[in-house]
């Protein structure tokens, strides 16, 4: 009993891959072992079917590996099986291809899945005579990964001497995949990227540092290089790099900005100063203030300070003062926007000193931005109760309204301000009025009754969005609604009716009032109202 104890116990301690116990793992109803002899199978579709399971069983296949590499290699005898084979067959009334699946790449499929342990059984085969071989093994290493890192120094000879254009480019991609988190195949790359007689093989070199990100720091010189010297085929592989390199990259900033001159480049240049940060910040503000540069430079350098969004804080003044300018005022207030909350003090002060028609693009900007804009609210009021006559337009109040609406919609300063301005002079100004008191829930029975008291408002465009921001409080706003159908004033109950149509279900509470109203009110057109309210109330209770 103790030699069968004891020779379970050294079973349990054997390492994995020891003992043939991957061997007789069990797939499909095969083991491991007996899929591998299946390669060796006359029949073609044995050993395709062999090799799909070895792929399915992964890393426990590892002792298929050799027979995989013998298959992998086996392009001659593929080749002629499948000149054997009928180009097409018939099946029922149609003609399909009977072009069989590829031996090899079932094989290669596999030996990627195993991973790891097929590695040292796939270096050699990287100096097979065989472009073929040599390309499905560097494909392979490239799907393994990390894992394949042994790899690196023979993928970086084929990168360097491969005579074949297509095992260079392989090599460049795989070496970014192989590589990660390592800086191994940095200077390979470099290499490839600087002297390759091919230019897409120096292309897929940059672009493979690129992937390598901050690991690729050391390569920053190099790309750098690239952007200032090669063609736009190269230089906007480089100047992507870069961005993805990110901070470590900040060295390359003036090389990106002098490519954001180029229209070839100036995207991408744009891009990669996005990914380098805040560092590139100053350098954006300079050139887009300066008159002597190309209109649409100017408007990128604004767009790409937008897309640095809080990065760019220190760019906020220049951006306000932009508002002004006739090329760049429309790309200023969309940073501004992205920006956002860090640029909320410059634009408070704004409100004070900008004229002209740069001044309704400030209230807006702090609308935009939202509850985080908050700390304006005091100055966006102060700029409605005391505004300069000069400076006051349609478009600025409505504006501010809609502005302290999104900003502080229940601050008691704002419902205030709402309150007094809803017997406005100026139509759009009573209206923005209305919704910027819908916009909140703070005190809804005020709210609510000073709206309810707009219901018989002369303007029939007035009154609708009346009863839209009634309609807006829902089950709250019923017992104001259900005394303005009481009204002397035949427009307010036509109005309120109105109201509970928009209202729907929720305001079942009001069917008997309403119904009284549609029977025996003396005014045509509230009974018209209160008629359709009750069917739109009363539909989905049927």
């Amino acid at each position: 009993m103790r030699q069968i104890l004891l020779r379970l116990l050294l079973l349990l301690l054997l390492p994995a891959g020891c003992g043939g116990g991957d061997e007789e793992k069990v797939h499909q109803g095969k083991t491991v072992r007996e899929w591998t002899a299946q390669l060796d199978s006359q029949n073609f579709d044995t050993r395709h079917k062999a090799a799909v399971a070895l792929a399915e069983i992964g890393p426990p296949a590892r002792s298929a590996v050799p027979r995989l590499i013998v298959m992998l290699k086996d392009y001659e005898s593929e080749r002629k099986w499948k000149e054997a084979q009928p180009l097409y067959e018939v099946v029922g009334v149609g003609i399909i291809s009977s072009d069989p699946p590829s031996l090899t790449k079932a094989a290669a499929d596999a030996l990627a899945k195993i991973g790891k342990d097929a590695v040292p059984a796939l270096i050699p085969e990287l100096k097979n005579s065989n472009l073929a071989v040599r390309l499905s093994v560097v494909s392979i290493l490239s799907d393994i990964g990390p894992a394949a890192a042994e790899s690196i120094a023979g993928v970086a000879d084929i990168l360097q001497a491969g005579p074949d254009q297509r095992e260079r480019l392989a090599a460049a991609g795989a070496l970014a995949r192989i590589g990660a988190g390592s800086t191994d195949t940095v200077a390979p790359l470099v290499k490839s990227m600087k002297t390759d007689p091919d230019a897409l093989v120096r292309k897929t070199a940059a672009d493979s540092l690129g992937e390598l990100g901050k690991c690729a720091a050391s390569a920053v010189p190099d790309l750098i290089e690239v952007v200032e010297k090669k063609p736009d085929f190269e230089s906007d592989a480089a100047a992507a790099a870069l961005g993805r390199i990110g901070p470590d990259a900040r060295a390359a900033i003036p090389a990106l900005i002098d490519g954001m001159t180029k229209d070839n480049l100036c995207r991408v240049c744009a891009g990669a100063l996005v990914m380098i940060g805040s560092d590139s910040t100053p350098a954006l503000a300079r050139l887009f203030q300066d008159a002597n540069r190309k209109r649409s430079t100017r408007q990128i350098a604004v767009n790409t300070l937008g897309k640095l969004g809080a990065a760019a804080s220190e760019a906020v003044p220049a951006l306000v003062a932009a508002l002004e300018d006739g090329i760049v005022e429309h790309n200023a207030e969309e940073a501004l926007k992205l920006i956002g909350p860090c640029a909320v003090p410059a634009l408070a002060e704004a409100l004070k000193t900008m004229g002209g028609r740069a001044r309704p693009k400030v209230p807006e900007i702090l609308g935009a931005i939202g509850a985080e804009a908050k700390g304006a609210a005091p100055d966006l009021i102060e700029f409605v109760r005391n505004h300069p006559d000069e400076y006051w337009d349609n478009m600025t109040a409505e504006r501010a309204l809609q502005a302290l609406a999104a900003i502080a919609p229940d601050d008691e300063s704002v419902v205030e301000v709402f309150m007094s301005l809803l017997d406005d002079k100026d139509r759009m100004v009573r209206i923005h009025s209305v919704k910027g008191l819908a916009a909140g829930r703070s005190r809804p029975e005020d709210r609510i009754r000073a709206l309810a008291q707009l219901l018989g408002d002369k303007d029939a465009g007035f009154r609708a969005e009346v009863e839209e921001s009634i309609v807006a409080f829902g089950e709250p706003a019923i017992p104001a609604l259900l005394e303005a159908l009481r009204s002397d004033n035949a427009k307010v109950r036509e109005s309120a009716a109105s109201a509970f149509r928009k209202m729907g279900p929720v305001a079942a509470s009001a069917v008997e009032a309403l119904t009284e109203a549609r029977d025996n009110d003396p005014d045509d057109g509230v009974r018209r109202e209160a008629k359709r309210a009750l069917e739109r109330i009363l539909e989905r209770g049927r």
